[in-house]
């Protein structure tokens, strides 16, 4: 009998060694050392945010640096995860390229996370343009064109942005970008003979200024019919 206590015993030991396993694998699983964010390549002055998690509620800190070889700077306004242990820093803004972190300090029941880097990356806002059909033709003397022209936009970085521009006959359009950064805006042109441009203009969004692109030019041309 006693030799069978033992083995139970040994037993119930092996079983709650098992058991505190589990429990520490899967605390363990339950954090990511990585930031999530909104836009990994921002506008300098675009407002973004960058998000993790870990165990619990706890204390957790931003740093960043412009370098890998840089000491890391820590961010004066802390933030604390949920119970659920979610977490997220907010409207952050960058004029240059840096690398953020978080850091969780050590508490009484979890030890201190450092977590994995984060590149943000300041890039030069563009927009482009071009109208088509181009060129158009009338075919009468001293004529004119009445016909819908679409004006082709996009932007980089790729944003949902609002774009105006004004037509040659003088009418304001407004157009939004989709998620790619694409937008198409017809508008109608009633013009004689020339050549005539939009000047798209994408509007300052999320803190990211405005930014004007080049014109886009179109000909309107005097055409002719080909008798065979």
């Amino acid at each position: 009998m006693k030799s069978i206590r033992l083995i139970s015993a040994a037993a119930v030991a092996a079983a709650g060694l098992v058991v505190v396993g589990a429990t520490t694998e899967s605390a363990s699983a339950a954090v990511s050392k990585d930031l999530t964010t909104t836009y990994s390549s921002v506008i300098a002055g675009e407002k973004f945010n960058l998000s993790g998690h870990v165990q619990a509620s706890r204390t957790v800190k931003l740093q960043y640096r412009s370098k890998t070889t840089d000491p890391w700077t820590t961010k004066s306004t802390p933030t604390t995860s949920s119970s659920s242990g979610n977490f997220a820093f907010t409207n952050l803004t960058t004029t240059k390229t840096r690398y953020y972190r978080f850091y969780a300090p050590a508490t009484g029941d979890y030890s201190k996370i450092l977590g994995n880097s984060k590149k943000i990356t300041v890039v030069t806002q563009k927009v482009g343009s071009y109208l088509t059909p181009n060129p158009i033709y009338f075919y009468t003397d001293g004529g004119s064109v009445n016909e819908t022209v679409h004006a082709v936009i996009t932007i980089y970085p790729a944003r949902v942005r609002p774009v105006k521009f004004t037509t040659p006959n003088g009418t304001n359009v407004t157009v939004y970008t989709d998620s790619k950064g694409h937008a198409v805006a017809p508008f109608n042109l009633n013009k004689g003979a020339g050549t005539y441009s939009i000047v798209p203009v994408v509007q300052a969004t999320n803190g990211a200024p405005a930014k004007s692109g080049s014109p886009a030019s179109i000909s309107v041309q005097r055409g002719y019919f080909i008798i065979l």
